[in-house]
């Protein structure tokens, strides 16, 4: 009896070609398929019941950190967010159609299939300019193999992480002890506000592109003195 209703409820929630929702982001040592991002992305929107874009943008968010893990650049987290919607916007076309037993609807359904074991790739333009470790060029190089990855992430790297760390403080410190700090004290006692921010050039509002790091992940926005330092 347990066991029929088991299969009863896996029926209910099995979406068609992909399986069962993923309930948790077990994405393992390597970077999230295509397969993987749609399941976890059915989970929000069927279990959860969350609005497909908030669906997205928490997978995206998921998924941005496996890729700070392996220190690979991503891009922007809106782009992100519309590669996943363009995935699920190909499984509905496919899911209209999939009585129709034509050839041209089964060889789609095929590759779309085929496309869900390949990696989601949300990797920078120039991220192998950008990643400064070989040993991370060539993990994105195998994860991005068409016959499957080849490479699984290590445990963090200890020591570069510490220098990545003390490269950070003496940078904060620096900045602490920089004449343009004294400067901008005064600016601010003189009365200048958000509204003369804006007239004097503020933040336009673009998404500009970001690569994350272990200090300011895709969904939690950079500082200013840290973006100025990286432009």
């Amino acid at each position: 009896m347990a066991a029929a209703t088991a299969a009863r409820s896996r029926s209910a929630t099995e979406v068609w070609l992909l399986g069962q929702p993923e309930p948790n982001p077990c994405w393992g040592k390597q970077l999230p398929k295509n397969g993987q991002v749609l399941r976890r992305f059915f989970h929000f929107v069927r279990v959860q019941r969350k609005s497909v874009k908030e669906a997205a943008s928490l997978v995206t968010a998921e998924v941005a950190v496996v890729w700070e893990k392996a220190r690979i650049p991503t891009q922007k987290k809106s782009r992100c967010v519309e590669r996943i919607l363009r995935l699920y916007a190909s499984w509905q076309n496919l899911d209209r159609s999939k009585k129709r037993s034509a050839e041209v609807d089964v060889e789609n359904r095929r590759s779309f299939s085929l496309a869900l074991m390949t990696l989601f790739d949300i990797g920078h333009a120039d991220a192998f300019d950008l990643i400064t470790v070989d040993e991370d060029r060539q993990f994105l190089l195998g994860q991005r193999c068409p016959d499957g990855p080849r490479c699984i992430m290590q445990g963090v790297d200890q020591s570069l992480a510490d220098r990545e760390r003390r490269r950070l403080e003496r940078g904060v410190l620096k900045r602490s002890s920089s004449p343009e700090r004294a400067t901008t004290a005064t600016r601010s006692s003189s009365g200048l506000g958000a509204g003369d921010e804006e007239e004097n050039g503020g933040d336009d509002g673009r998404d500009a592109d970001f690569v994350p790091s272990a200090e300011y992940p895709l969904n939690r926005p950079v500082p200013p003195s840290v973006a100025a330092r990286r432009s």
